[in-house]
């Protein structure tokens, strides 16, 4: 994230400021394609990340600045590519520009689309949804050929991309608004229905594909005048731009930390929608969130026929790996890059982030290697291997048998079904170890830490999230009314579905939590005393923190023993009721608890 430039007052002169993605164009001449787009006339902006734009000192919770930005969002971005079917009452053709699809390739180079099938670079940042662009080749299926979004899957893909950014690792490109375009197009699955047209906003991004080609790419739909030619000068541009600003020991920890991310998915049961080099950018964050899902278990679930699914992603690691390897040979010569010393690095990343967070899950210290704690590693990774024996078809409705450790139903949710098998001898083994080797109320804290992190994330769900969308559309006007509803479901999804905070010290025990746009409020305990205490995390906005949207200066969370990095803050407080909290001489009002975590029905 870039702050505004140093100077810049006016809102108009902060958003000009602003530097979000790589510059696409400044990389090769022949990475982005032209092609001619015209202006929506009823696009609305349905969905704002409110803690992007204060990380770029713009506070888009303020009313006048809000709507500075709504502005300029639908100037900047409200563009289609033009199609005969979209009439005058849609778009203004007096209002014309060029904008650029982006060309990158596959692992083995052979899909029929040169790249950017349905977006488009736009300075730094990268809109999608609008419309069938030059790089869409003959011979997709349709769903990958018409070049529209829906409301539902933007909207959707912005519910997980906030979350992998806030939860992984090494993050996510994050959606930074969600615009509707007042459009409809129809569905591609059956049975067929007219849905809502979105474009997503994004930052720019080099992702992994850029450095592969697209070799299959010969036969472009709307006539392009396709060139190979370029197409192999725009990855060696690209491949020598990353050897000097990354290197080979830069690109040895883009391996590494896709890993990492691979590790951590694996143990949340968050899956991205498949790891392959297209979903990746050069520093390993995640993007693209279409075929998202949190599962309830560790089962191999298959959300692409062509993919063998979660608990796989290894394997399509070590396929872009080889593919790089050869790019990288080819156009930057075989020092710039070592194969095999990125793969033995990352599968030991993957093994050491798995065990960490395996560690995690059980209230456990990284850093407790005592014969109990790596027995109890040992066998949890032993059951997710034993769950990944069966696989689940989620691309044709099928839902997973196994049981898990607890299961809240809908209308109960402290109820709790039985476990049988390995699942219950785990517990047991966990709750053995915790009552004697550790107090009764670090017992407590183990407990309650395997519960927040064990419990399914159904807010999460990918069948409710959908289908509570459409349930909000099911009028199908975008009314004001209809997208505050959306816009507020989507901030209280991602509420609802946070369950990890990295900076989070190891000694608190999380009983409830709060969060919206990056600032949480955690009723907490100590996991060895029991007293109680409030963790809290905050924005930074132009030297001003921000607290569920009360304002106040940065030094009083300092002198109050918090910390202020950057964009951010955190702090922990004596916790003596669960409406305010009194810090040094000022005090904060604290949001109703929306998930607790401390079920005393539920044995863990």
């Amino acid at each position: 994230m870039t702050v505004p430039a140093a100077g810049a007052s006016t809102l108009a002169e902060q958003l000009s400021a602003i530097g979000k993605g790589p510059m696409l164009s400044r990389i090769s001449n022949t990475l982005l394609v032209p092609f001619p787009v015209v202006r929506l006339r009823q696009a609305s902006v349905v969905w704002i990340n409110h803690r992007v734009f204060s990380a770029m000192g713009i506070d888009t919770q303020q009313a006048d600045t809000r709507r500075g930005v709504v502005n300029w969002l639908l100037e900047t971005f409200a563009f289609v590519a033009d199609r005969r079917e979209l009439t005058a009452q849609y778009v203004d053709r007096q209002c014309r520009t060029i904008l650029h699809a982006d060309r990158y390739g596959s692992n083995a180079g052979l899909g029929p689309h040169g790249g950017s099938g349905r977006a488009a670079a736009v300075g730094q940042f990268h809109i999608k949804g609008i419309g069938r662009t030059p790089l869409v080749g003959c011979g997709g299926d349709r769903q990958h050929s018409h070049g529209w979004l829906s409301l539902n899957v933007a909207l959707r893909e912005a519910i997980y991309s906030e979350v992998a950014a806030l939860e992984f690792p090494h993050g996510a490109v994050p959606t930074l608004a969600v615009l509707a375009t007042g459009t409809r197009f129809e569905a591609s699955g059956t049975p067929t229905r007219e849905l809502h047209g979105a474009i997503l906003v994004r930052p720019a991004m080099l992702r992994v594909a850029h450095l592969q080609r697209a070799a299959g790419f010969i036969d472009p739909l709307d006539g392009h005048e396709n060139s190979q030619v370029d197409d192999a000068n725009r990855v060696r541009d690209v491949v020598r731009h990353i050897s000097r600003t990354q290197g080979a020991s830069g690109l040895e920890e883009l391996v590494a930390r896709v890993a990492r991310q691979i590790a951590f998915g694996q143990v949340h049961r968050f899956y991205s929608g498949g790891y392959f080099s297209s979903n990746i950018t050069l520093q390993g964050e995640l993007l693209d969130f279409g075929n998202a899902h949190v599962f309830p278990d560790w089962a191999n679930a298959r959300v692409l026929d062509a993919d063998r699914g979660f608990g796989y992603e290894m394997l399509s690691l070590v396929a872009s790996v080889h593919s790089l390897a050869f790019h990288l040979h080819k156009f930057a010569g075989p020092g710039a890059f070592e194969m095999q010393q990125a793969l033995t690095h990352a599968r030991a990343e993957y093994a050491r982030v798995f065990a960490k967070e395996c560690k995690r899950v059980l209230g456990m210290s990284n850093n407790d290697h005592s014969p109990h704690v790596l027995e109890l590693v040992r066998r949890m990774t032993r059951l997710f291997h034993q769950q990944q024996a069966t696989t689940v078809h989620y691309s044709a409705g099928e839902r997973s048998p196994l049981p898990w450790f607890v299961t809240a139903r809908a209308d109960t949710p402290d109820a709790t079904h039985s476990i049988e098998g390995d699942l219950q001898e785990l517990l047991a083994l966990a709750e053995r170890f915790a009552t004697q080797t550790v107090s009764a109320v670090h017992a407590s804290h183990r407990r309650t830490t395997a519960q927040r992190y064990l419990l399914p994330r159904t807010v999460l769900f990918r069948d409710n999230i959908q289908q509570t969308i459409d349930r909000i559309l099911a009028t199908n006007t975008l009314s004001s009314a209809t997208l505050g509803s959306l816009s507020a479901y989507v901030d209280n999804t991602v509420s609802g579905g946070r369950r990890h905070w990295p900076v989070l010290p190891d000694h608190l025990t999380v009983l409830s939590s709060a969060t919206h746009a990056g600032d949480s409020a955690l009723t907490c305990a100590h996991a060895t005393t029991g007293e109680p205490y409030w963790w809290l995390e905050g924005r930074v906005i132009g030297g001003v923190a921000t607290f569920f949207e009360q304002r106040f200066p940065t030094a009083d969370i300092i002198a109050a023993g918090g910390q202020a990095t950057g964009q951010t803050w955190q702090l922990q407080a004596h916790r003596q009721n669960n409406q305010l909290a009194t810090l040094h001489d000022f005090s904060l009002n604290i949001p109703q608890a929306v998930v607790h975590y401390a079920l005393p029905e539920t044995r863990f």
